[in-house]
């Protein structure tokens, strides 16, 4: 299915979990990058 083809026919409830899903990425994003800012910190900080 070419989504050019049909610029708009999936139900908004669809429109809705893709928001959620790109939120879901940028916060999975977001911890990884804090875990490794807190490893940095901690080994800069032992050694």
């Amino acid at each position: 299915m070419n989504p050019a083809e049909f610029p708009d026919v999936r139900p908004p409830q669809e429109r809705a979990d893709d928001r959620m899903d790109i939120v879901s990425a940028v916060g999975c994003a977001a911890g990884l990058i804090l875990i490794v800012l807190l490893l940095a910190v901690i080994c800069i900080t032992t050694y």
